[in-house]
């Protein structure tokens, strides 16, 4: 049954997809297979010809179109397979920490909110990739612990340095693993094994680059920049390129982000805040429950990285709220079926009416965009 539900899980994110095989390239997507196909054709060596931030979005649209062509809908059926098995993944992980009625919470939550591209809701599905390292990353740690499995430590560490590569920022992720491993009282072998991982996952793109004579270049690029200014924005923010973050200044870009896009996101919050209550307050929470909340509290900070205001990284938010969120979620509806009375109804409609809620903020976001390639014209 369990196995079942999982699988159940991995249809229904990919259920979600079904309208948006056909759609066109969003903004981010047509100019990343634009140098993708540069890039194929040897006309172009990224860094040392062309300034590129974030390798590791490229490298899947550079895979994609070397096996399968420049088509879009092969694109969004990759996205389409690589966004599922993140949903059942966090499946995995919360039936691991909380429970079967948690884990299969967290598997819809997350499906709901990030499997499908929201054409008109960021800048394309880019920010759907870092969720399926991590969250490996995280299951490797899970079961490793179970059998000590020194390869599985090594995995997870390789998942997680591919999360850097991708983000260079995910690097905020670091104190939150690091608070996961010593949770499951891991020896110190372990921890050798997943930094090696980490490594190794950085040092192909390096070895690659200082081949092809672009080793500063990338440095500078994708670590000597992005990774200070995301600490310390205030300090390191003069170094980024003004012309990333201009648009993102704007107060309409905020309105739409905290007023529009992201203001579905407040029942997933509540829910995450109740969490980390409950388990406090039980003294059932664990180094390994700070990590998580730790690496929620990194998202949250991603959102305002280098000094501006970066409105669609919201979702990076996502499965660190749908692992969160799926405890008290599940209590709630366990108290409620067991004992039901005045409280009670009065808990089921809240949480009713939250989805509801997210459903109607969200509706728009579903529907393929008439113009996505205005941004051109403009």
């Amino acid at each position: 049954m369990v196995y079942g539900i999982g699988i159940a899980i991995f249809i229904f994110g990919i259920i979600t997809w079904i309208p948006f095989f056909n759609t066109p390239y969003g903004q981010d997507q047509s100019g990343t297979a634009y140098l993708a196909d540069q890039v194929l054709k040897k006309k172009i060596t990224f860094f040392k010809d062309k300034v590129v931030y974030t390798i590791g979005h490229f490298l899947h649209v550079i895979a994609i179109q070397f096996f399968f062509g420049k088509e879009n809908k092969y694109f969004n059926r990759f996205m389409c397979l690589w966004c599922s098995l993140s949903a059942s993944i966090i499946y995995w992980i919360v039936y691991d920490l909380f429970g079967l009625p948690a884990a299969i919470i967290a598997g819809i939550s997350f499906a709901f909110y990030i499997v499908n591209p929201r054409i008109d809701g960021n800048f394309g599905p880019f920010e759907t990739i870092l969720a399926l390292p991590l969250l490996s990353s995280i299951l490797c740690i899970l079961y490793a612990c179970k059998t000590d499995n020194y390869t599985l430590f090594a995995l997870s560490g390789m998942f997680f340095g591919y999360a850097i590569l991708v983000k260079q920022t995910a690097i905020l992720y670091l104190p939150g693993y690091l608070l996961m491993v010593i949770g499951k009282n891991i020896n110190f072998a372990s921890f050798l094994f997943f930094g090696g991982g980490l490594v190794f996952s950085n040092l192909i793109p390096l070895i690659y680059y200082w081949r092809k004579g672009a080793f500063w270049e990338y440095m500078a690029c994708n670590w000597l920049m992005m990774i200070p200014s995301a600490i310390n924005s205030g300090k390191y923010n003069k170094f980024y390129p003004k012309t990333l973050v201009k648009s993102e200044k704007r107060g309409e870009a905020k309105k739409h982000c905290i007023v529009k896009n992201s203001l579905s996101l407040a029942p997933m919050m509540f829910y995450a805040a109740i969490t980390l209550f409950s388990l406090i307050v039980t003294h059932t929470i664990s180094l390994f429950h700070i990590g998580i909340f730790l690496c929620l509290s990194a998202s949250i900070v991603m959102i305002f990285m280098r000094g501006t205001f970066f409105p669609h990284y919201w979702l990076y938010m996502v499965p660190w709220l749908a692992i969160a969120a799926s405890y008290s979620i599940s209590e709630t509806i366990s108290i409620t079926t067991t004992n039901l009375n005045t409280l009670s109804l009065c808990r089921i409609t809240i949480l009713f009416t939250l989805f509801v809620f997210v459903l109607y903020v969200d509706y728009k976001y579903y529907i393929p965009h008439k113009d996505p390639y205005g941004f051109i014209r403009k």
